[in-house]
């Protein structure tokens, strides 16, 4: 039982590096283990897949039209997503405050 506690506490996660970001990921998640956000599809892979040729991969696999853009092209895409992400907050939070005052007994 106790080498089950000793393999637990080896684990390893990778950190993430802001070099990622040229590649196109962002972090999402725990900083102490944070998972790779691709920042063109949205998808969340896991930790251990956040090694250069890994993200590498992803895109030239999945998101090949985008994989040859500069660090430039993923910061704006970055700052467009958060904006949208914000407004979106906003705009349930108004609805929900709507939804409130529309059931609200007389």
């Amino acid at each position: 039982m106790p080498e089950n506690d000793d393999a637990a506490a080896h684990v390893k996660t990778c950190q993430f590096s802001d070099e990622y970001l040229a590649m196109g990921f962002a972090w999402t998640g725990d900083p102490d283990c944070p998972s790779p956000l691709c920042i063109v599809c949205g998808e969340k892979l896991a930790n251990s897949a956040m090694v250069p040729a890994k993200l590498k991969r992803h895109l030239a696999t999945k998101r090949h039209d985008v994989a040859h853009k500069d660090k430039q092209y993923f910061e704006r895409s970055l700052s467009l997503n958060k904006n949208k992400q914000l407004r979106l907050r906003m705009q349930i939070k108004a609805l929900q405050s709507m939804k409130y005052l529309v059931c609200r007994p007389a």
